[in-house]
């Protein structure tokens, strides 16, 4: 199915419990107090086996959004997962500043 899928944002860390607890403590043990809203609307879809665009700004926590998943994997069932997906988080930057960059003339 390549319809929408209506997820409920993890915004606290205490519903964002699927990724691995040493995860979790080393977030909260650095100061963060809850996940970015990039972070809080990416994770469930992630947890979920769904693959995800997601758009959002500098600074706006995306590479956590992405990463922290990828390490609840690795954690969870370590280099040898029996798992045939992959992750490639991917960031453009100036390539797609502009509308219509990619778009033909």
């Amino acid at each position: 199915d390549l319809g929408t899928v209506e997820v409920e944002p993890w915004d606290t860390f205490e519903k964002a419990t699927w990724l691995h607890p040493e995860i979790l403590s080393v977030l909260t043990s650095q100061g963060f107090e809850k996940p970015m809203p990039i972070q809080a609307h990416t994770w469930p879809i992630l947890a979920a086996g769904r693959d995800l665009i997601g758009v959002a700004k500098t600074g706006s926590g995306k590479t956590l959004a992405f990463l922290l998943p990828c390490f609840t994997f690795l954690l969870r069932d370590g280099l040898r997962s029996k798992r045939n997906d992959a992750a490639m988080p991917v960031q453009m930057e100036k390539q797609a500043a502009g509308p219509g960059e990619y778009s033909p003339d």
